[in-house]
């Protein structure tokens, strides 16, 4: 390996940064109003990725107006509209993008079709994709 050689340029956005989905269910620290939080990212890189997911979006739902609740596997984590809202605001204002789970391990086929909706309302472009199937290795020990 020569340090010399440029074999390719890493790509702007290459940075990325992972969270459980109990971390967007905590009011506000996901959002444009969380100053410190919003100036870390900038700070870091004008573009990147949040990477929403581990094996939570597997055990969260979504009510559109019902209260925010950040569980573990235990429990069920539960977001609604405003705190994807305030996700959508803190991509906006730090000009990174963000990938969403889709719950295959608990949820319904129903929430399977609202949930992208919800999320895609509320990021707009700051969304990169959906991820399906994250740990899905740990589902087994979950079913009756």
């Amino acid at each position: 390996m020569d340090p010399a050689t440029a074999v390719m340029p890493i790509a702007d956005d290459f940075i990325e940064f992972g969270y459980e989905t109990s971390a967007v269910a905590r009011e506000g620290f996901f959002s444009a109003k969380h100053m410190h939080m919003v100036q870390l990212y900038r700070t870091l890189s004008t573009s990147g990725l949040v990477r929403i997911g581990g094996i939570i979006g597997d055990h969260t739902r979504f009510e559109p107006d019902g209260k925010p609740v950040a569980q573990t596997m235990k429990g069920t984590t539960m977001i609604n509209q405003a705190v994807l809202a305030d996700l959508g605001s803190f991509l906006r204002a730090t000009g990174w993008k963000a990938m969403w789970p889709l719950n295959l391990g608990t949820g319904t086929k129903e929430e399977a079709a609202t949930q992208p909706l919800a999320v895609g309302a509320a990021l707009g472009d700051r969304l990169q994709s959906f991820e399906i199937g994250n740990e899905a290795d740990n589902l087994k020990r979950f079913k009756n």
